[in-house]
Order: structure tokens, then sequence, then C-alpha cells
């Protein structure tokens, strides 16, 4: 691990996202895919500590398992709590605790 990448203790909570923009939003001559979703876009993925509020987040070339996993241990001490959602890529987290949130009984 490099010098500016902090190591988190935990609890932290991991996700990915796709950054680049709304096709719909885009002017007809730059969209990259008619129905949207993720082609053109970067995945992100980022941790943030729950007791310091520090975050940090990496472009990554893939979301596989391996890709998220690698980043989510690699930022976090031996036994820290690691709060995602309940995507299967991020069961069996090597090192940490992991608890997952059910997103889809979440209310807004």
């Amino acid at each position: 691990m490099d010098n500016e990448t902090p190591e988190f203790d935990g609890p932290v909570e991991v996700d990915e996202a796709y950054m680049g923009g709304i096709e719909g939003n885009k002017h007809a001559s730059k969209r990259t895919h008619p129905d949207g979703g993720t082609v053109g876009k970067v995945a992100v993925v980022g941790i943030k500590d729950q007791d310091t509020g520090q975050v940090h987040a990496e472009v990554t070339e893939s979301t596989s398992r391996k890709a998220l996993q690698d980043v989510a241990h690699r930022n976090t001490t031996e036994g820290a709590t690691a709060y995602t959602d309940d995507h299967k890529v991020y069961r069996g987290i090597e090192g940490v605790s992991h608890q997952t949130v059910n997103t889809r009984s979440v209310s807004t």
C-alpha cells in the first residue's frame, strides 16, 4: 500500500459506482449508447471510514469480485467491519468482518 492511501480501522462502508453522465442529458452527437447503461462510463470503488469520515476512492478497471474485494482488503485493517450492499461480489472479503445492508428495503 502506498503512503497516500489511508488504511481504515473500521467500521467502513464500501460501494462501487459508474461515473460519466446520463446519456439522455447529452447532445445526440455525444451519446455513446442510446439505452444508457455503463457503456462509456468509468467504474469507481469508494470506502468510507464511519468513525473518521475519511474517504478513499479509486478507479477500477473491473467491478468483478476480485477487483472490488482487493480494494476493500488493501485499504482496511485486519478484522475491520465492512458494510456493503447485498451485491454478491462483496461476499467473503478477506480479513474483514462483512455485514450487508439490504438496499431494497430502504425507503426515501
